[in-house]
């Protein structure tokens, strides 16, 4: 899977990929800096290409014109929530902190063997 293309959406990215450059991070905690950065640091690593979308739509755009292989959607809680339930309450009754902790995907399934 070289080299393909993987789009995020992330409203916590509230000056595009810059976010992550802006704020750097120590420690565990996210210290102002978005966790949807952590992952985009591990995929930086990676051979996949990361392309940052301002909205699902135009994401999803992209996957159905085959410009990039997948989305990634975090909602605009996603660190708070992430953060609540390392703190708190990992199996967290509260359907609300649960769901804004979440990815959800959308993915190319015109090729299965890829």
């Amino acid at each position: 899977i070289a080299n393909r293309a993987l789009g995020i959406v992330s409203p916590e990215l509230t000056a595009g990929p810059a976010t992550c450059s802006i704020l750097q991070h120590t420690g565990c905690d996210s210290s102002g800096r978005p966790f949807t950065c952590r992952l985009m640091d591990l995929l930086a690593n990676s051979s996949l290409i990361t392309i940052v979308y301002d909205d699902l739509y135009k994401a999803k755009q992209a996957v159905r014109k085959n410009e990039v292989w997948g989305v990634l959607h975090f909602s605009e809680s996603y660190t708070a929530a992430i953060w609540e339930r390392m703190q708190f309450d990992l199996f967290s009754s509260n359907n609300t902190v649960v769901d804004a902790s979440f990815i959800r995907s959308c993915l190319d399934m015109s090729n299965m063997w890829v």
